[in-house]
């Protein structure tokens, strides 16, 4: 069996596919998978494929995670820490619709300093809870997205900053932890209006927790440790 990716080759022919923490599975273990959902995730199987990662492949809600995977749906991350380096388009998770959730259920990604763990481009409305980013250059990039929640997000050592808000408004940021970012914890870019910070813990932020370029956001009842300035508002 052969799994096609979309782009016009297929798994056994390309299995950096899965990332460097899985550098290259045999052609027949690839070949021997099942993406009953067709979503590039595949049944874990420890005798015909262990490189699978999606713990329920009947379930199209249940997922695992490999690099550049469109969201279109409501989705659940299978549980566990997912070694995943974003080197093609911008984002690990990426969006591809409005009005979507997406439940990490505590599951962590870790990256390679570059790229970012979710993003989203001009979807508005979305739910993004309990998700773990590690070593992105950002951990969250919102670019033209309004009107979403994110809650219970945690971004350690972004080699950047742990949450880009660009030209997107009325978004909420709430009970979040933002450790060791190269930059900011969370950054407020050029029209990204009336969004609210808080609840949320900043700690080791090389330069600020906070970074806001634009007016009229609100940032409330956060904690600020070790971080070089605690919000910065231009």
């Amino acid at each position: 069996g052969v799994v096609d990716d979309g782009n016009g080759t297929d798994y056994c022919a390309e299995p950096n596919i899965f990332g460097p923490g899985a550098a290259a599975p045999i052609e027949s273990q690839i070949c021997q998978c099942v993406d009953a959902e067709a979503d590039r995730t595949f049944a874990h199987d420890p005798a015909i494929c262990a490189v699978g990662n999606d713990c329920d492949d009947a379930d199209p809600a249940v997922i695992g995670v490999v690099d550049d995977l469109y969201l279109d749906r409501n989705v659940t991350l299978c549980p566990g820490l997912y070694r995943v380096e974003d080197r093609r388009a911008p984002g690990t998770l990426i969006f591809n619709r409005s009005d979507l959730v997406l439940d990490c259920g505590g599951s962590a990604l870790t990256g390679s300093d570059s790229g970012a763990g979710i993003a989203s481009a001009g979807f508005d409305r979305l739910i993004i809870r309990d998700c773990t980013l590690t070593n992105f250059s950002s951990g969250l990039v919102l670019d033209r997205s309004d009107d979403s929640r994110i809650e219970r997000l945690s971004v350690f050592s972004a080699a950047s900053t742990g949450a880009l808000l660009s030209a997107s408004s009325r978004n909420t940021i709430v009970d979040s932890f933002f450790v060791e970012s190269g930059s900011a914890g969370v950054m407020t870019e050029t029209y990204a209006r009336f969004n609210r910070i808080l609840n949320s813990t900043f700690a080791g932020n090389l330069q600020r927790g906070i970074f806001i370029q634009s007016p009229a956001n609100n940032v409330t009842h956060n904690l600020f440790n070790n971080t070089g300035e605690g919000v910065y508002d231009l």
